[in-house]
Parts: C-alpha cells; structure tokens; sequence
C-alpha cells in the first residue's frame, strides 16, 4: 500500500489520535483523518474514501467493533484494512474482533516501535493477499520488480521506545487533581469551586 493512502484514526483520547498521528508521519504518511468515535468516523466514511483505518474499542455513541462490523457489510469497506487499537486485551474480545475482520490487534499501551512494526505487516500482509487474489488460477504469477526499482512503500521504523497509552486520560487524571482557588472575591471563589466540581 502506497504512502499516499488516506488513513483515518478513531479514537475518543485526543492524546492517542495525536501520538499514533505523529508515527504515521514519520512513517510517510501524509492523507491523515481523525475522529472521536464510530459514528463520526463513519460519517466522514461515507463522504470521503478511505483507505485503512485505525480504531479503538470502546468509544462513546459507536465502539470500534460496531464500526468493523459495518465496514465489514459494506461494499466500499470490505476489505479495508482495520487495526484495532485497544485496552481490551482478553481472549474472548481479542476473538470477537478477530470473527469480526480486524486485520491487525494491538493493545495499549504500546510502544512508537511496536505500532509501526505491527502496522506495516498489517498492510503488507493485506497487499500481498490482494495481489495474490489478482492473480487467476494458473495463470503465472506477476514477474519481479527489476533490482532498481524503487519500492512502492519506504518502510522506516522509528527507532523511539516512547509508550503510548500508559497514562490515563487527561479528564480523568484532571478528577483527581487538588485544586487551590486564590482570589479576594469570595463570590468568585464560590463560583470557580462550583464549577470545577460539576
């Protein structure tokens, strides 16, 4: 698969879209799209095509697996490569989204390296599988591409061993801050301290 394809990541941490943005430029890639659940993603699916998606489990309005499970029915979509991005790292859910079609499963928190090197097998495996298809019975297979061509993927890997994922998010590492409110207004006071508790 071409460095130009659109890949979009679906994930309701801002900080994880961000960091898993930041490998795939450095791996190439430039057609980046971004939503913050299942429903969105699909959305922007319908209007813009896209090539390979990268998406976590649980999500608000519409999990990872419900979006799988509608590409998978859909035509523009059914063989689109799906990397589940997840937390959800027992048997039976590992099974469920392998049932389902993911290509790839990888659970936070991961590590820049790992991502990259499970996200290029991914595709490299769902290029090689479709060439394959290509290729009708009996017939000779595609001869290959001469010593200096240039290959039609660069396949860098970041030499980073950053974790991705290991701290919380950042509205539930916020909950459990202790605030100090200083001001010489008491109404303000109370007015800051009701808020921050809603």
């Amino acid at each position: 698969m071409h460095q130009s394809a659109v890949i979009l990541i679906v994930d309701d941490y801002l900080l994880i879209r961000t960091a898993v943005r930041q490998v795939l430029t450095e791996l190439g890639f430039a057609n980046i799209f971004q939503a913050d659940n299942g429903k969105t993603a699909q959305d922007l699916m319908r209007k813009q095509p896209v090539d390979i998606v990268i998406g976590d489990w649980g999500m608000p309005v519409m999990s990872g697996l419900d979006l799988l499970h509608w590409m998978r029915h859909d035509a523009r979509y059914a063989q689109t490569p799906f990397m589940m991005l997840t937390a959800e790292a027992n048997p039976a859910s590992v099974r469920s989204a392998l049932q389902a079609g993911v290509n790839a499963y990888m659970i936070k928190p991961f590590t820049v390296h790992s991502f990259a090197s499970k996200f290029m097998a991914m595709i490299g495996t769902v290029q090689d599988s479709a060439a394959a298809a290509a290729v009708p019975a009996g017939a000779a297979p595609a001869p290959e591409p001469k010593a200096d061509a240039a290959p039609p993927v660069l396949k860098p890997t970041p030499v980073q061993a950053d974790v991705i994922g290991l701290q919380a998010p950042l509205a539930e590492r916020l909950k459990r801050c202790t605030v100090l409110i200083v001001d010489d207004v008491p109404t303000n006071i109370e007015v800051l301290a009701g808020a921050l508790k809603d």
